[in-house]
């Protein structure tokens, strides 16, 4: 960052994301930063950009984390030099394993809400894309913060996606072992747009290590997953 600054010192530098979030203090302390910009409230990188070249004054910009907070919809039309889309869909985490910050540094779980994910895959459909891949901090998490009577889940947001015109291959981000249950796999597995390939999260072949990290399931666990995987999908990849 500060190379960066010393040999383009004309440049407006902008500190944003996890580490500004986590550790604001720290983050002000880089004195190379013209823009100091956290997590929750990333729309307001471009009114900060102008406001800086109007006044040329030091902007911080960190907003607190709340338990109410939505989704930031920051929707994409075209992936420069790419032919597969990733859409975003989830963002933050309430699982607060041990040695993990994101649950602080990218607050509690908030799920993109469906009819503004169909909307923008139609218009990366119709742009050309015909892969996409689905993302999050937590995308098992999905809808857990929805409210009862609008509630989803990964599975119902997976077969929505599958009927969106254009869109031809779905893949997933990282999964927790959790979620892969006999009944998540073979519904995914109807589904024709579906590919055989998952980030199945492993942190430890060791069940005390997985106990005192906080995760949420064993290796005996995360052993039946992939043979849940197996039964359902021919030779998938894992």
């Amino acid at each position: 960052f500060r190379r960066a600054k010393k040999d383009n010192p004309d440049a407006v530098m902008v500190l944003t994301g996890c580490m500004a979030q986590a550790f604001p203090e720290d983050a002000r302390r880089l004195e190379e930063a013209d823009i100091i910009l956290g997590t929750s409230n990333r729309k307001r990188l471009v009114p900060d950009l102008l406001a800086f070249l109007s006044a040329r004054q030091r902007i911080i910009d960190i907003a607190p984390h709340t338990n109410d907070e939505k989704f930031e919809n920051l929707n994409v039309e075209n992936f420069t030099g790419r032919t597969r889309a990733f859409v975003k869909i989830e963002d933050g985490c309430n699982r607060f394993c041990s040695y993990c910050i994101i649950p602080y540094a990218r607050g509690r779980v908030r799920s993109k809400p469906l009819e503004d994910l169909k909307a923008e895959l139609a218009g990366l459909g119709a742009n050309g894309y015909k892969e996409v891949v689905l993302t999050g901090i937590h995308l098992s998490s999905y809808g857990v913060d929805f409210p009862e009577d609008k509630k989803e889940t990964l599975l119902s947001l997976i077969q929505a996606v599958n009927e969106v015109e254009g869109i031809q291959r779905i893949r997933l981000g990282s999964l927790e072992p959790g979620i892969i249950t006999e009944e998540f796999v073979q519904s995914i597995a109807a589904l024709p747009k579906m590919c055989p390939h998952f980030h199945l999260s492993l942190q430890s072949g060791c069940d005390a290590t997985l106990k005192r990290m906080n995760r949420h399931y064993t290796t005996e666990e995360y052993a039946a997953g992939c043979d849940i995987l197996r039964r359902y999908f021919d030779n998938p990849a894992i």
